[in-house]
């Protein structure tokens, strides 16, 4: 057999093979069902569908970092409902008037209970603590500093110049006051920290003490001079006010 009868053999199994390939290339750019609906899902929102396959660019790197950013921002920021305590019943009107009259009773029959430490000090205050019966402590506000008005009102008294500086949590009975060192020394107990009608009595209680100072030191100089024909008798000291136990006025306190 020559070579002009097998040429045409040749050129169809090259054309068949040829024809083979081609259907394949154009199975592999041809999008399947898949494919085109994962397109159609992204239409306009700029994502790509990568099929867990690596990418092959940086821009595609970059963009599926941005992707992943905003899905952890999102997951970090979503609010969900926290579960809180169960909601305690509320209180009837007659259980809150019945606690009410309790705390007025306790903040009245309390207070003689109280008991006041000594003063001890560092360099730069004097402190001390005040420790309150605790069925009288269950009324204080939690979590706060108490103003002087507040532990007035539950019966803490004391001379001028404390703060109550500390809250000790593992026994909040316990009220912790300083104030600078020598306070009463340097300037005095012109405010006392008690309620007002009883602090009108301690300044007159002061200034009976104060004149009765004055009338000490005065018969001590006329002791030491005997001429005393011109100068005035003396007069009695005044009696102290009589306050209640819990009310009287300690100058140290």
């Amino acid at each position: 057999m020559n070579n002009d009868e097998n040429r045409p053999q040749c050129d169809d199994k090259n054309t068949s093979k040829n024809s083979t390939i081609a259907v394949k290339e154009a199975a592999c750019n041809t999008p399947t069902a898949a494919a085109a609906a994962a397109a159609a899902k992204h239409e306009g929102t700029n994502l790509k569908e990568y099929n867990n396959l690596m990418p092959k660019t940086i821009d595609e790197i970059k963009e599926i970092q941005a992707r992943g950013r905003k899905l952890l921002i999102r997951k970090k920021y979503i609010k969900r409902p926290r579960p809180g305590l169960p909601n305690q019943p509320q209180k009837s009107e007659e259980e809150l008037k019945l606690e009410e009259l309790q705390k007025e009773k306790d903040m009245k029959e309390l207070p003689q209970h109280i008991v006041y430490s000594k003063y001890y000090s560092d360099d730069e205050f004097e402190y001390r603590h005040v420790v309150l019966p605790k069925n009288l402590a269950r009324w204080l506000p939690q979590g706060q500093l108490l103003q002087p008005k507040q532990w007035i009102d539950f019966g803490v008294h004391q001379s001028t110049g404390w703060e109550h500086y500390m809250i000790y949590k593992p026994e909040p009975h316990i009220l912790l006051f300083k104030r600078e060192k020598d306070y009463l020394n340097k300037y005095g107990d012109h405010n006392p920290q008690y309620p007002p009608e009883i602090v009108k009595q301690i300044k007159l209680e002061q200034a009976q003490q104060k004149e009765q100072e004055q009338q000490q030191q005065q018969q001590q100089k006329n002791t030491e001079n005997p001429d005393t024909k011109n100068s005035p008798p003396l007069l009695p000291a005044p009696a102290p006010l009589s306050l209640p136990p819990h009310h009287q006025h300690n100058f140290n306190k």
